[in-house]
């Protein structure tokens, strides 16, 4: 009897917990939804400032070749550079998901009155560390 009390305790208190686990979850998946929506929203603008969020401390940045590592405000100066020299006009997620490492990437194609550029990202805790731009 004693085994069934504390077996029942056990099942009782994981369907307690359950419920929290999957509201975290739900929040942790909406809020990185939410991040690579804003981003999308920043390059369709060809706003980099907006992208100051979203950026780690460091980010490797490439354009077309150029790659260099920029503190946070110095990729918003050189993104921003880009941006006014191809005037973006649309960004379109072609693809995205999760490294095993944890790292979330995001290929997408900005269209901009320049051509297309390739872009890829790399963000890791909601920021992005790496971002380029290959025509």
């Amino acid at each position: 009897m004693k085994r069934l009390v504390v077996l029942f305790s056990v099942v009782f208190s994981l369907l307690a917990i359950v419920p929290f686990y999957a509201s975290a979850q739900t929040k942790v998946a909406a809020k990185k939804q939410r991040t690579v929506s804003d981003i999308r929203s920043s390059l369709k603008l060809g706003n980099a400032t907006a992208l100051l969020s979203n950026l780690a401390e460091n980010v490797n940045v490439n354009i077309n070749d150029d790659d260099d590592t920029y503190s946070k405000s110095e990729a918003v100066t050189t993104i921003n550079s880009f941006f006014q020299d191809s005037t973006p006009s649309n960004f379109i997620i072609k693809h995205q998901g999760t490294a095993p490492s944890g790292a979330r990437f995001v290929i997408g194609s900005l269209v901009t009155k320049k051509g297309t550029y390739r872009t890829y990202m790399v963000l890791k805790n909601g920021l992005i560390e790496e971002i380029s731009f290959e025509k």
